[in-house]
């Protein structure tokens, strides 16, 4: 069995081969999604990766395994005790359109990432965005009718979605 917490590593590594992606917005670092846009065969073009984590233990692991890279830059965001800010702040707060790609994996549970995926498309960015664990219905509901296409990569579970607006990326319906 493939592991879950890296089911969204195909269409990642997809989109960096195929599109130019200079920055990056993501919300909740991983082992996984960091090292990937961190990995210059993908992501040659990478210049800036934001990332937005809850859990202050997390984000000093990944800093430690990301080695000071430059480009990296990773923000712990509270959650508890209604401290802002949230995630779902964060996407309200930052500039969405400074990034070519956002990708969303945060939150302690679906429904604090729903409130993340609600903020991302309400703005409805120019931006790709990735949504891992799209297997969950709340997350479908929350994004319908916010992007022009949506593209599921259900190849393995949790299923991974890719939405972006426009019709200039077509090249995205072909990666998978």
């Amino acid at each position: 069995m493939a592991d879950p917490y890296a089911s969204h590593i195909p269409v990642l590594k997809a989109i960096g081969n195929a599109a130019t992606i200079t920055s990056v917005l993501e919300f909740g670092c991983g082992r996984y999604s960091t090292l990937t846009f961190l990995d210059r065969s993908i992501y040659p073009f990478l210049t800036a990766l934001v990332s937005y984590e809850t859990d202050v233990q997390w984000k000093a692991t990944m800093e430690g395994i990301v080695g000071g890279d430059p480009r990296v830059v990773i923000s712990v965001v509270n959650r508890s005790n209604g401290t802002p800010p949230t995630p779902a702040d964060m996407a309200y707060f930052s500039e969405l359109g400074d990034y070519d790609l956002i990708l969303i994996d945060d939150g302690p549970s679906d429904n604090d990432r729903v409130l993340t995926i609600k903020a991302v498309c309400e703005r409805s960015p120019d931006s790709i965005v990735v949504i891992h664990d799209w297997d969950v219905l709340l997350y479908r509901e929350v994004s319908r009718g916010a992007f022009d296409h949506i593209k599921v990569y259900d190849d393995i579970s949790p299923y991974t979605a890719m939405l972006w607006n426009g019709d200039d990326r077509q090249f995205l319906e072909e990666l998978w």
